[in-house]
């Protein structure tokens, strides 16, 4: 048989079973030695050895066994998605679309809780079962070894559960009555899987499960009983009637054993979406209640694929010619079908087993109600959750043993560092990344788009020949916030009060910092000698930015149990379970949900801007300015020291508020839904109980900004190239009437006479004074035009409101300009052309000061 190939058909044409029986023991009266005794022993040798090898020549010629599964399986068995196409489902049935939907909030949940179970079972963890304490094994392997292998890591089937009866071979001739009955099957080995992607979903009501072990060893446990023969023309009928009764067990060892199975799954989405979240808390109910919204589950394909099958051995006789004759019938079996067997052991398994597990193991277990009957949830609970009971790992949980369950496989597959990964934790990729790229369409980036603020100057522009003024600021955007590195702790139970849990992450580096940026927009209107339009982006990077924040949150009990499934994904559900407990004997704090405590650091902070549009300012030099100021240190710590005021400031806790308003208003399920993006009026965020610090960092942010505005324009204006510009122009573009009599600067005495002509002679010469003296127009500004400290100061009027309700405000309360009466050099009315004169002024020097005010109503301030 070695010498065929796996696949060549074992026929038997003649069978000479040769078997020898050495010895017969004769008990009774029969007189030992004596010629009588011989010629018996001889009668039921022959007799024995011929209905012996009869036998084993029936069996081992029974290749009928295997005719049902030769030749090409009908397509409605191979392939796994014919169900799928092919069964009729009722029309008012709402298929779950296992592929994920994207206009199915359960769909899209069903489909990322399976993509995280894969890489969850997937991952390789210390198995300190195993043979070391340090060794590795994939998670999957531990819970197969934790939940379905007995002591033996053994899976044991019992015979009742897939055979009608188990006896497997019955004979009954001259010599003996014959039985082997199947005690149970053992399964070893199935903890030793080398790769799993448990659910691989191959069409919208389809999954596959493909699995590979390094080994298996099937054990077949069996019993084998012999009596005398009871038939009329027996031999054995002078024997004593004793039964003998061998129990044994047949191995065999199959390596690299690949499994594919698949599984119509028809999920009824709409009862999956409305399980209750408190019927789900206790694993005993985790199961029934998922089966109980299953419409039809059957196997589509059992795809099998052994490398190799080892010669089965048989032990445990306590007879060694029975043990003979067994283990040679097994050997001459396998030498004979092992090659054929093996060829069609992917039909035996697409036919017969699949048609065993649906029957004997699928069936009853769906049709049983205690097994898929969703325990009600007869009292959903009262009071406000203890996180530190919800969360409790140690299998003490009065809510129940799954949100501890879940809490831990949501640090252990979201919050531990992955290999070779550089300790970026896989939360990086699922959550942040996932919701970033929806929210935003970049993973890692949040985009909010609109007016932070917006600043409009207008009349106290208009002394400066301007006519608009604007400053705004826009576009919001966070980047890298899918940098977190380990070590990572989200949702922390606080040992010290019930509604509190603790978060802390670090985030940022180097190579990739927490990038805030916002787009900066300056203009101005009416001079075309100042009128600009200017947009830039402004960057704060932060690098290893370490954030801890504890959060503090009075959650219902009875929302969170009776919260629908399909709610899960909607924050605003969870909102609408959070309760104002109106200051209860645990808490001193009244609000649902407020941030308790923050601590923001950094290891630096760099500043940069890049233009949008800058055509006639250069903003691109803001961050070279900031250098020079010297000022980057101070700015960063104060700025998020700012930060950390704003989180835990009023203005914070009253945008929180209308968050937890807004969450009754937007959750589906709840009795006050409006509608998704409704809600009711509730007052808006104000910031005037920030304390003092913030209040000097907004003011030293505003000093360093004016700065920066100075030395821009300054720039610009010494780059002006004021040649540029034809001073006739405006004498060009004159259009005048023929009998138009205007003066003529270029001839005064002619034009309005000599005495007037010697006025204007005279105004310069009594301006500009004796030589080597103080110009005498400088004497005239300081009498008539400056005020008593030597200044023209202008009032402004325009005011900058920061908060829905401006009760913060900032403001430029006046601007000043000193030097004016440092004029060195003057040259007034010199006429270039008959109706345009040109005047050039020369300042020694000249100061503007600008006096910047923040306010805020008294009311509300607390510091």
């Amino acid at each position: 048989f070695s010498s065929m190939p796996p696949h060549a058909p074992a026929r038997m044409k003649h069978c000479v079973a040769a078997v020898e029986v050495q010895n017969v023991e004769l008990d009774g009266d029969v007189v030992p030695d004596s010629g009588a005794s011989d010629v018996f022993e001889g009668i039921v040798r022959d007799v024995v050895e011929q209905e012996v090898g009869a036998v084993a020549c029936v069996e081992l010629g029974s290749e009928a066994k295997l005719s049902p599964f030769q030749g090409v399986l009908p397509n409605e068995l191979t392939d796994p998605l014919y169900l799928e196409e092919h069964i009729p489902l009722p029309e008012s049935l709402h298929p779950l679309n296992l592929h994920g939907s994207e206009t199915s909030a359960i769909s899209k949940l069903f489909k990322q809780a399976l993509g995280s179970l894969n890489r969850y079972l997937g991952t390789t963890v210390v198995d300190l079962s195993g043979s070391t304490p340090v060794s590795r094994d994939l998670v999957v392997n531990a819970f197969i070894r934790d939940y379905f292998l007995d002591g033996d890591s053994a899976f044991t089937i019992p015979s009742d559960q897939f055979m009608n009866s188990n006896v497997i071979f019955e004979g009954h001739d001259r010599l003996t009555e014959t039985e082997i009955t199947l005690n149970d099957v053992r399964i070893i080995g199935l903890d030793t899987l080398a790769r799993v992607n448990p659910f691989i979903d191959i069409g919208t009501r389809t999954i596959r499960t493909w699995l590979t072990w390094d080994s298996l060893e099937i054990a077949f446990d069996m019993t084998l009983k012999i009596k005398p023969s009871t038939l009329d023309d027996s031999i054995s009928e002078f024997f004593e009637p004793v039964e003998i009764t061998e129990n044994f067990t047949a191995h065999s060892y199959v390596d690299s054993f690949d499994a594919l199975a698949s599984f119509l799954l028809v999920v009824d989405e709409e009862l999956l979406g409305s399980l209750e979240l408190g019927s789900l808390f206790q694993t005993e109910n985790l199961l029934p209640c998922l089966l109980s919204t299953i419409h039809m589950v059957q196997m589509s394909g059992l795809e099998v694929y052994p490398n190799h099958v080892s010669k089965p051995t048989v032990d445990g006789f306590l007879s060694p010619g029975i043990h003979q004759i067994v283990a040679g019938a097994v050997d001459a079996a396998f030498a004979m079908y092992s090659g054929t067997l093996r060829w069609r052991l992917p039909n035996i398994f697409q036919t017969s087993f699949r048609d065993l597990i649906d029957v004997k193991l699928i069936g009853p277990y769906m049709s049983s109600l205690e097994r898929t009957l969703c325990p009600r949830l007869e009292s959903p609970g009262q009071g406000v959750v203890d996180f530190r009971e919800l969360l409790d790992s140690t299998g003490g949980s009065k809510y129940g043993n799954v949100p501890p369950m879940l809490k831990r496989l949501f640090d252990e597959e979201l919050l531990q560092p992955r290999e070779g990964a550089g300790g970026s934790p896989r939360i990086n990729e699922v959550v942040i990344g996932t919701y970033t790229e929806r929210q935003s369409g970049v993973e890692g980036e949040l985009h909010f788009s609109g007016h932070i603020f917006e600043w409009n100057v207008t009349e106290s522009a208009k002394p400066f020949g301007v006519d608009f003024v604007q400053l705004q600021l826009s576009d919001l955007t966070i980047k890298n916030l899918d940098t977190l590195r380990s070590p990572v702790e989200v949702l922390v139970p606080a040992a010290a009060k019930r509604e509190c849990f603790e978060n802390e992450v670090v985030l940022g580096s180097t190579a990739e910092p927490l990038v805030f940026s916002f787009k900066l927009l300056f203009a101005v209107s009416g001079d075309s000698a100042l009128e600009t339009h200017n947009e830039i982006e402004i960057h704060v990077g932060l690098v290893d930015t370490e954030i801890m924040a504890a959060i503090f949150a009075t959650m219902d009990l009875a929302s969170l149990s009776t919260t629908p499934l399909r709610e899960v994904g909607n924050i605003y559900c969870w909102l609408a379970t959070l309760v104002d407990d109106g200051g209860s004997v645990d808490s001193d704090v009244s609000h649902a949900l407020s941030i308790m405590q923050v601590l923001v650091s950094a290891a630096s902070v760099h500043f940069g801007a890049s233009c949008l549009e800058c055509p006639t300012l250069d903003l691109s030099i803001v961050p070279e300015i900031i250098d020079n100021l010297q000022v980057s240190v101070a700015l960063g710590e104060h700025m998020l020291a700012l930060a950390k005021d704003l989180l835990t400031s009023d203005y914070m806790q009253v945008y929180l508020d209308r968050l937890v308003t807004y969450g009754s208003a937007r959750c589906p399920h709840r009795e006050s839904f409006v509608g998704s993006m409704s809600g009711p009026k509730y007052p808006g965020p104000i910031l005037s109980t920030l304390p003092s610090d913030s209040l000097e960092t907004i003011v030293f942010a505003a000093c360093i900004a004016i700065q920066i505005s100075t030395v821009v324009l300054a720039k610009a204006q010494a780059e002006y190239d004021p040649t540029s510009t034809d001073a006739l122009s405006g004498q060009y573009d004159l259009d005048l009437e023929p009998t138009s009599s205007l003066v003529d600067f270029t001839s005064l005495e002619s034009s309005i006479g000599k005495r007037a002509s010697n006025a204007v002679a005279d105004l310069i010469a009594f301006l500009t004074g004796p030589e080597n003296s103080d110009l005498r127009i400088n004497h005239v500004m300081r009498s008539h035009v400056l005020n008593e400290d030597g200044e023209i100061k202008v009032d402004c009027k325009d005011y900058l409101n920061i908060g829905e309700g401006g009760d913060i405000g900032i403001s430029i309360q006046s601007v000043s300009v000193s030097g004016v009466d440092t004029i060195d050099s003057i040259r007034l009315l010199d006429a270039i052309g008959p109706q345009t004169v040109r005047n050039e002024v020369s300042w020694k020097k000249l100061g503007v000061e600008v006096v910047v005010s923040l306010e805020a109503s008294e009311k509300d301030a607390v510091s």
